[in-house]
């Protein structure tokens, strides 16, 4: 009987096993590159195009503010955000696709598929979460906004889990054989990848989310006292997050550079042995 239980275990474990492993492979063929470079094409477009929005809407938003809260120094400040925009998109266009060329020129390794699946099958999970409890606060606060950022977060991990499902797209190789150093390298760098791959994603979805909200926002400038006071700090708050979606590929590069400066200080720590090896042998 006991022998029966636990090969009844087994059983079920492993066809638990066989089902999600069937699942993570049919989402190969719907969470496609096809489906990434859709997504990242329109979203950087709209991007572009959202900062011409987000700087003539930052400019109403600022007479207004300006007339309802009496105040030269917010209306000053809109425009200081409006002119900033338009410098900022230029940033962020030559920069949007220069991770891409990096990516290219630095290939890593991973010993198995594992890793990757798993972030993948974690990334189609979490992001499903996120956006089903975003809609529920949405619909408790009776406010459209928390269902916009959860429909954004759901995207950014199905997103991320495209690439995990696609390593050759960021230039990561499964090998049959690695060492754990090499291992190491080959998970760090592939986070430090995929975040840049998908900065041009998030450019776009930043500037499109925080220019809605700001949108959201400016009716609150309308209402009488702290509620004119709040929705000014709201605005202001989206529109840094124009601000900061701008710089983005920009604080990307530089900090994939760097740290990607650090990895091959590593790799030549690395193979040290390899070639003190070699030097005995000749």
């Amino acid at each position: 009987m006991v022998t029966k239980k636990k090969s009844s275990k087994k059983d079920a474990c492993f066809w638990i096993f066989k089902l999600i492993e069937k699942f993570v492979d049919s989402m190969r063929k719907v969470l496609s590159l096809k489906l990434f470079e859709f997504l990242k094409r329109w979203l950087l477009t709209l991007g572009n195009c959202g900062f011409y929005v987000a700087s003539g809407l930052a400019l109403l938003i600022g007479i207004i503010a300006a007339i309802r809260m009496e105040s030269f120094g917010v209306f000053a400040t809109a425009i200081g955000f409006a002119v900033g925009f338009f410098i900022l998109q230029y940033v962020a266009i030559r920069f949007a696709k220069a991770g891409d060329k990096l990516i290219e020129n630095n290939e890593t390794s991973l010993s198995s598929s594992a890793f990757l699946d798993s972030v993948a099958l974690l990334s189609m999970i979490g992001g499903a979460l996120i956006f089903l409890y975003y809609i529920y606060f949405a619909i408790k606060v009776g406010n459209i906004g928390p269902f916009i950022i959860g429909l954004g977060a759901f995207i950014f991990f199905e997103l991320i889990a495209i690439l995990s499902l696609n390593p050759k797209s960021i230039t990561v190789n499964v090998v049959s054989e690695t060492s754990a150093g090499q291992e190491a390298i080959g998970i760090m760098t592939f986070f430090m990848k995929t975040v840049m791959k998908l900065v041009p994603i998030l450019f776009g979805l930043g500037v499109i989310i925080g220019t809605f909200m700001m949108l959201i926002h400016s009716f609150g400038l309308f209402k009488e006292g702290l509620g004119m006071s709040i929705a000014w700090a709201n605005v202001n708050s989206d529109m840094s997050m124009v601000a900061l979606a701008a710089l983005l590929p920009f604080l990307a590069y530089i900090a994939f550079v760097f740290v990607f400066l650090i990895i091959d200080i590593y790799r030549a720590i690395l193979a040290i042995p390899q070639k003190l090896d070699n030097l005995g042998k000749k």
